[in-house]
Parts: C-alpha cells; structure tokens; sequence
C-alpha cells in the first residue's frame, strides 16, 4: 500500500477533483492524505481521506480580493496567493514527513509551488495535475487566456513559438515568495517557474479526454491523458437546507430552452416571491 499527498490549492473547483483521485486511490488499497486550506477539513473526512491544513490565511486573502474576478489581474491575484501559501505548503508536507516517514508520490497542480519545492528537497515523486487544457500553453493550439490570443493564434508557428519562448510575467508575481523560500529550505530557486516548475520532470496527469482536448506536439512527452473527474459528490457537498426543501416541495414542472409560449407567466399572472434556487431553475406556471 503506497501512501500519496493530493496537494491542491484553491476552491472547491480546484479541490474536488483532488478528491475524486483519492477515492481512486483508495479503492486500489492505496492510503490518500489531503494537504490544503483547513476550510476543506470536513471534505476530506467526509471522503474518508487523511488530511493535513495549511492554514484559511491565504484562501480568504484570495477570495477577498476583487481584482482576482478581473481579466486583467486575475491570473496576477491567483499567483501571488499561491506564492504565499509556499511556506504553508512545504510545512505540511515536512509534518507528515516526521510523522509518517516519506510518501509514496504527490500529486499537485502547477500554481502548488510547495510541493515542488519538496520534491527538489527530498526527491518525493511528483505528478503535476492539470484540470484544463489552458495548461499546456501550445503554440500549435495557444489557449485564448486573453483578448490578444485570437490575434496571435494567426501568427505563423515559429514567431508563436518564439513569443512563448519569452520570460512570463506571471513569474514576477510569485518568484520573490518563492526564492525566499527555497532559501529557508537549502533548494536552489528556479529562475522562472514559467520554464522550469510548470510541468513536474516526474509525469505530468491531464484530466480530460482527448476528445476534449488533443494533445499537441509541443506537450510534455511524460504525460497521462485521462478522463474528467465524474463522480457524485454530493456527501462532500450537500445541498443547503431551504434549496434543499425547496426542491422536494416546490413545482415540479419545469420549462425546457424551446418551451412554448404557454408554458411562461403571463402578464396577468400573480407575482410569486423569489424562493432559494429560484436563480438556478425556470418554474412553469
């Protein structure tokens, strides 16, 4: 039986798919250890995974800042918290370490700069897990992470290689965090994170199919194309009590995208009041 960290760090989307991949562990008699904010405590119990906080400070910080909704400084806002959770991360890691002995492998997305630095401490394997294709920055397909890729996108193939050949500027973001670090720690600080830490040495995991998403040729040779991680996670989740009772009790008819005229409120029809999950569902009248 291996022992493996899921490192995730972020939101619930961010999370969730994390726990998916430790109950696949689990069911291969493998034990899985969760390693993120505390506000995911419940979660990994829920899901029968061990589990290890580092810390609310860094994910309020980074849920409280408006400029992480914007187009322009969002990627910005998500590097810099994630920079700052490096010292939390790698604290984790060392307590279990102490306590457990290494683990078997970990397994991390790229913003995780902690457990990279680890795996350069100690040699701990490392899976680096991409949820979404924006990921592996082609230049053959350039994702459309902002207005201008679309007119990048029609530049001919060698000026967009050499234009991603360019330092990052996300990198300014995180870099000092990080060197700070890898200092504390003895590890020699990458130059940039951009070129040397995006995609771990060790293999990196894809989480959606290629149907989805085919692989281009400028992908790491070391990855695993999987699947999307499907699965009811309603016990990790529940639903809120009012939506919940809104649910079983309310209409149960429902309009569909090309449901007719007559399925709508008239004009005439009395105003209802607005229950939970009115937002989300369409009620027929």
């Amino acid at each position: 039986m291996g022992h493996f960290l899921l490192l995730p760090h972020g939101t619930s989307g961010s999370i969730y798919p994390f726990v998916w991949l430790g109950r696949q562990l689990q069911r291969h008699g493998h034990r899985a250890t969760l390693v993120t904010a505390d506000a995911y405590r419940e979660t990994a119990a829920s899901a029968g995974l061990g589990f290890e906080g580092v810390g609310n400070d860094e994910l309020a910080a980074l849920l409280a800042d408006p400029q992480l909704w914007t187009q322009e400084d969002g990627a910005r806002v998500s590097y810099e918290r994630a920079a700052g959770s490096t010292r939390g991360f790698v604290d984790a890691i060392e307590a279990i370490v102490a306590r457990d002995g290494l683990p078997d492998l970990m397994l991390a997305p790229m913003i995780n700069f902690g457990a990279r630095l680890v795996r350069e401490k100690r040699g701990i394997p490392l899976i680096s897990v991409h949820l979404y294709p924006m990921l592996f920055v082609s230049a053959h397909d350039l994702p459309l992470f902002a207005p201008v890729a679309h007119r990048l996108r029609r530049l001919p193939l060698w000026l967009r290689r050499a234009l991603l050949l360019l330092p990052n500027p996300l990198d300014r973001s995180a870099l000092p965090a990080v060197r700070t670090c890898c200092e504390a720690h003895g590890v020699e600080p990458p130059y940039s994170l951009w070129k040397q830490w995006w995609h771990s040495p060790d293999g990196v995991l894809a989480l959606f199919p290629e149907w989805f998403a085919a692989p281009q040729p400028d992908w790491p040779h070391n990855m695993l194309q999987w699947d999307f991680p499907l699965e009811d996670m309603a016990a990790e989740q529940p639903l809120e009590p009012a939506l919940r009772q809104f649910l079983e009790t309310g209409e149960s008819r429902w309009c569909s995208p090309r449901a007719p005229a007559s399925c709508m409120p008239s004009r005439s029809s009395p105003k209802r009041r607005s229950s939970p999950g009115s937002a989300a569902a369409a009620r027929c009248s």
